[in-house]
């Protein structure tokens, strides 16, 4: 983007010379490209605190603090769904991934199609469950959230 910006920018200062571009002109059209440049950064801030999030989310999985992981989920008509996470001590978390990504580009929520395995420490058995996850960013706190229940470990 900034490679692009500048080119427009000495395609601008050429055709000024040959065509005698106005000031005004100028200066409107590198407006619009600053302004296209910040969209982009903008854009990729969002995705790069979506990585950071789920990164997040995952590890507070693995690591069995479920009391961080139930913090992403909020719905965007910010009620916290229940969830009995003391029912959680029998089982430890062995693995988080995200199986499909979708972007929906209405929203610009993210839907996940994520797999988590877990130890039933009770019973001894490895098991995995599959769980669709749509995340949002939260404007007010500058964050990303799922409105998803939390995982049903059973």
């Amino acid at each position: 983007m900034i490679i692009y910006n500048e080119l427009l920018i000495r395609e601008l200062f050429y055709l000024k010379g040959r065509q005698g571009m106005s000031l005004h002109k100028l200066v409107m059209v590198l407006l619009v490209s600053v302004c296209s440049a910040c969209t982009a950064l903008n854009t990729q801030n969002q995705q790069d605190k979506f990585e950071t999030s789920i990164g997040q989310y995952g590890a507070a999985l693995r690591w069995g603090r479920y009391l961080e992981a139930y913090s992403f989920h909020i719905r965007k008509d910010e009620i916290q769904p229940e969830a009995d996470l003391e029912k959680l001590e029998n089982f430890s978390v062995a693995s988080f991934k995200i199986l499909e990504r979708t972007v929906n580009p209405e929203s610009a929520d993210i839907i996940l199609l994520v797999e988590i395995g877990y130890y039933d420490e009770q019973f001894g058995t490895l098991r995995k469950m599959r769980q669709k996850q749509v995340w949002w960013f939260n404007e007010k706190i500058k964050r990303w959230l799922t409105e998803a229940d939390f995982p049903d470990l059973k």
